[in-house]
Order: C-alpha cells, then sequence, then structure tokens
C-alpha cells in the first residue's frame, strides 16, 4: 500500500464489512458528511441499477466508494496523484477536486481491495463521465447528481427525474447538457465531460 494511504488509514480497524468500515474512514477524517452522501449514492445506483437492467451489486459498491478519496486533503490531491502514478491533466491541477474520482479509484483497490474493472471504471468517471460510458457508469453518475451533495438546492433534480422516465441516456444527458450550456461560468472544463459531450449529443442532437 502507497504510503500516503498507510498513513490515512492508520487507527481504522478493518471489519471486512464495506459499509461499515466506509463510514468509519470516512468519520475518522470527519467526513460524516460524505459517508452519508455515499449511502444515498449507493442506494440509489441500486434502485437505477434494478430498473434499467444492469448489475444492482456492482452499482451499490461504485456509490459507496465513490467519493471515499475524500480522505486524501484537497491540498495534497496532485501530489498523491502523482504518488500513485497517475498522469495528471492541467485541468486536474487547475481544480484538483476534479481528480477525486481517480483518485478514489486507488483508495477503492487498495484499501477496500476491490478488483472489479467495471466497479473501478464506474467510480472512475462518477463526476465528468466519459465518452462511451457503459450501462453501469452512467447510473452510477446520475445516481451521484440525484443525491445531490452540494450546499444550495439541486437545480437538475427535476429535469432528471423527468428525463429518467424516458430513458437512463436522456437524463445523462440532460445533466451532461446542462453543464455543457453553462460552460463559461464553470471554473474548468474537464476533457473527459467534453468527450462524452460530444458522444452523448450523436443522440440526441
Amino acid at each position: 500500500m502507497h504510503k500516503t494511504l498507510r498513513e490515512l488509514t492508520d487507527g481504522v480497524h478493518f471489519s471486512g464489512d464495506i459499509i461499515t468500515d466506509m463510514v468509519e474512514l470516512q468519520t475518522i477524517h470527519n467526513h460524516l458528511n460524505v459517508a452519508e452522501h455515499c449511502i444515498r449514492v449507493a442506494n440509489e445506483a441500486h434502485q437505477l441499477a434494478e430498473k434499467f437492467g444492469s448489475e444492482p451489486e456492482k452499482a451499490y459498491i461504485a456509490g459507496l466508494l465513490h467519493d471515499i478519496s475524500d480522505i486524501i486533503p484537497l491540498g495534497q490531491a496532485v501530489s498523491a496523484a502523482r504518488e500513485f502514478g497517475l498522469d495528471v491533466l492541467p485541468e486536474e491541477i487547475s481544480c484538483p477536486m476534479s481528480l477525486h474520482q481517480r483518485l478514489s479509484v486507488i483508495v477503492a483497490r487498495e484499501v477496500f481491495n476491490v478488483k472489479d474493472e467495471a466497479i473501478l471504471r464506474a467510480i472512475e468517471c462518477h463526476t465528468t463521465l466519459k465518452a462511451h460510458a457503459t450501462l453501469l457508469e452512467k447510473i452510477v453518475f446520475i445516481a451521484d447528481k440525484i443525491e445531490w451533495d452540494q450546499p444550495r438546492e439541486n437545480p437538475y433534480l427535476s429535469g432528471i427525474k423527468k428525463q429518467l422516465e424516458i430513458s437512463l441516456d436522456s437524463a445523462v444527458f440532460y445533466y451532461v447538457n446542462c453543464l455543457w450550456q453553462d460552460r463559461e461560468n464553470l471554473f474548468v472544463i474537464h476533457p473527459w465531460l467534453i468527450d462524452a459531450y460530444k458522444d452523448l449529443s450523436t443522440q440526441f442532437q
């Protein structure tokens, strides 16, 4: 295990129960609110997976661990990513928060021993999505947007739910398109989001 992860997990008594261990790890870092958000996302992802014919258990695990890298202080995100061997993008240097989806893959794999690549890929793009996303990736992405964790009211929730009545892809495109139309006001536009928008646009425009 990487030195940074050993330090961040010091004092955590892992039971082998993924929910218990996720909550304890986040709580020891004073992120109980993150743990609660992750449980809500996991439950939502499980329901969406059942509805749209994916694998509910994988969706649930990805939801539980999608923000697990929040244990890494934001000021250390870039250095930690480099320690883990990630190729850090310029946009991620400008906005280190955008690295958390990729860092969560490392924590899920090394700390929680998640080996399933489908789960890890769903965690990896849960914030930005990416082009040619799988069903599971779209489910975790939209579950995270439904279970909003920002202090202001979720401005996308009613639109997402309305589009979900049509299809999962409609809901995903609705959210991605909202960000794209507001791109001039975003601090940074992650290239994966651009790729996702271009890919989805071929279906809806």
